[in-house]
């Protein structure tokens, strides 16, 4: 048990440091991939969902506390999109295939987006008693596009990298007798 949590510590510990630090320090499309969102979507279908709602929250604690945005803000943000992914993925997928990590992709990334932009409304509304000028639309609107192709990219990767390596996402046939 102490080994796992020493795993899963040091894991958590290399995740925020490959995002804090590299990949933030890449040129400008590079820069905009999330990594830590595609890894909730493979700790959802590899492991399960309190591996991978502890992951968020703990990743989430650690972000805010390099982040611009208020600490609050970014503590629920990915707990609330993590909560929302793993809710679709128990209702609606029953497979591991490729088609599934994608559509769970572009879910957890329209969650995600879409709290971070309701709750940075709400706090600067609230803050300075307007929406005029609290968010360029345009730059966010070719940010999300940047993180979504970029995000489909890894998540590919990833999945056939996995699906290489591990039995864990292959499709296994049950064979019946007749």
């Amino acid at each position: 048990m102490i080994k796992q949590i020493i795993k899963i510590a040091i894991f958590l510990i290399l995740v925020y440091l490959l995002h804090a630090s590299f990949m933030t320090g890449l040129f400008y499309p590079l820069n905009k991939i999330i990594i830590f969102l595609p890894i909730i979507i493979f700790l959802l279908v590899l492991y399960d969902a309190k591996v991978t709602l502890i992951f968020s929250v703990v990743f989430a604690v650690f972000s805010a506390t390099a982040s611009s945005l208020p600490f609050l803000l970014s503590i629920f943000v990915l707990p609330l999109a993590t909560l929302a992914l793993i809710s679709v993925f128990r209702r609606f997928f029953t497979n591991k295939s490729v088609y599934s990590i994608l559509a769970l992709n572009t879910i957890i990334l329209c969650f995600f987006h879409l709290l971070n932009t309701v709750f940075f409304l709400i706090y600067h509304f609230y803050h300075y008693k307007t929406f005029s000028k609290a968010i360029n639309y345009g730059m966010l609107f070719s940010s999300l596009i940047w993180q979504f192709v970029l995000s489909t990219i890894f998540v590919l990767i990833a999945f056939f990298i996995i699906n290489y390596f591990s039995n864990k996402l292959k499709t296994v046939y049950i064979e019946t007798k007749s």
